[in-house]
């Protein structure tokens, strides 16, 4: 976090070790980023259990299937695209990659490939408006400092077991 400067390690030296994933694809559908409590129980009811299982849904039927007016094919997609993102990044959470699904960034390879500056210019009104403040729940907007370390972490992005 920050305020503790630590004399040992350089930004750059982040050893990838110490790197986390933050969502397995084995894990619970509950914990993908936008899915609470209720809709895992209408996407159970579906046969969708686990992050893989939304992972290889089509978003079509699942939004036909769970036949609820606010979840159409494309709120299925942005689920796909954020629960991707968390499974691939190291260290990135699920209102970040709400935000950067918000933002148009689907893919590692196209938050490997941003400049932290202008994507913190995207990703800032994003974080402001009331869509980012539900996303955010009362907590931190992202700064510079943390938009550049979603960058540099999509470089250690890993690819998704096959199932």
């Amino acid at each position: 976090g920050k305020g503790q400067a630590s004399d040992e390690a350089t930004e750059d030296e982040t050893d990838i070790r110490e790197l986390r994933f933050y969502l397995q694809q084995d894990d619970p559908v509950v914990d993908a980023p936008s899915i609470g409590e209720r809709m895992e129980e209408r996407l159970q009811t579906i046969g969708v259990y686990t992050i893989q299982d939304l992972l290889d849904a089509d978003p079509e039927q699942v939004a036909e299937q769970l036949d609820h007016r606010r979840v159409d094919a494309d709120t299925v997609l942005q689920w796909q695209q954020q629960t991707t993102l968390v499974c691939c990044i190291p260290m990135l959470r699920g209102h970040d990659a709400q935000l950067l699904v918000s933002a148009d960034i689907i893919t590692p390879a196209d938050l490997a490939a941003c400049d932290a500056e202008e994507l913190f210019e995207i990703i800032d009104p994003i974080a402001r408006s009331k869509e980012g403040r539900r996303i955010l729940r009362g907590g931190n907007l992202p700064d510079l400092e943390e938009v550049t370390d979603w960058v540099n972490f999509a470089q250690y992005n890993r690819e998704l077991r096959a199932a």
